[in-house]
This record gives structure tokens, sequence and C-alpha cells, in this order.
């Protein structure tokens, strides 16, 4: 490669995340609490909000099925107030909502459509908990991973997969490996 030779058909792409749109918005919607957000999502001030937000689509639903599993676990360990947000669209949308009926979880998950990017870091700012599980293949092993980037920037707590580009964005203090006997 002659790169500069080419120098002019290089250029920078970046991760997508826009921190001065994140804190403008938050400083600009700041008279909305989170309580009012939380209100606009039918959500308490006392609710544990674990927040997914993406795509909905046939390749992630064994993610998705798996983050409802564990959410199933801990109601049933008398965690009634832990809620989770799905925020998104795509073609296993209406496998997930009949998975979420069939499983009697209607109460502690909301599925809301497709937001604008705008309301994102509002978003963030509602949630506890930031759910942003990745595929283990070799397509997604090297994906940049946005939504990490963007919890980190709203300072939120993140339950992620650990991909290599995971690994090298997140300080090793900050990681914990999956534990084999599930969730205590």
């Amino acid at each position: 490669y002659n790169v500069l030779k080419n120098v002019n058909k290089i250029c920078i792409w970046s991760s997508g995340y826009d921190k001065n749109l994140f804190e403008y918005v938050c400083r600009k919607l700041s008279r909305y609490e989170r309580g009012t957000l939380r209100q606009w999502l039918n959500l308490k001030d006392q609710d544990k909000v674990l927040l997914y937000y993406g795509s909905l689509d046939v390749a992630r639903l064994d993610m998705l099925v798996a983050m409802i599993i564990a959410l199933k676990i801990l109601v049933k360990k008398s965690h009634n107030n832990i809620k989770l947000l799905i925020v998104g669209d795509g073609s296993a949308k209406k496998t997930l909502i009949k998975y979420i009926r069939n499983n009697h979880l209607e109460r502690n998950i909301i599925i809301h459509g497709p937001v604008p990017y705008l309301y994102v870091p509002l978003l963030l700012k509602v949630a506890d908990i930031v759910l942003a599980p990745y595929p283990i293949t070799a397509n997604w092993y090297v994906q940049h991973p946005l939504k990490v980037v963007e919890s980190i920037g709203m300072l939120r707590p993140i339950i992620t997969t650990p991909l290599r580009e995971i690994r090298d964005l997140l300080p090793k203090e900050l990681l914990v490996e999956p534990s084999k006997e599930g969730i205590d």
C-alpha cells in the first residue's frame, strides 16, 4: 500500500459518539427530572431500570431472550421492581412480545419503539444499568461497541459481552468474567 500516494483518499471514521450532542441534549432538557422521564416511560422512581436499545432483529433474538430469562430469574427472586426497557424495532419484535406474554412478564418489561438519536442520552439518564449484548461471531468480534461508549459517556454501568474491542476500551479493574454458576 502506498499511503502517501493516496493520502487524499484517506479519511477518519469516527465512532459515532458525539460527546457534545449528549452533553447538549442533557443540558437543554435539564428541566426534565429523572422522575419525569421515568413517568413518560411508565416507570416508577423506585424501579430499577435495565435498558437495552438497538435492533430487535432475528440475529439478536438469542441474546434478547437471554436477557428476558435473566430478568425472569430476578423477578422470581422477589425483585419485582426490576424493569427491562427495550427500545428499538426489528423482525423479532413480535416473537419477543409473544415470549414476554407467555412468561407473564408484561409488568416487568416495556417495549418501546425506536426513538430519534437525540433521545438516547435521555434513555441512558433513566437507566440504572445498560445492557449491551453483542453476538460472539467473527463479524461482531471487531465491531466498535458504540453503546458501551455512549453508556460510559453518561456514567452508566454496563453489562456487555466480553468482545476484544470492549476489553480494549475498559480498564481491567472494571471487567468481570461471566459466571458459570449463573445469576445469584
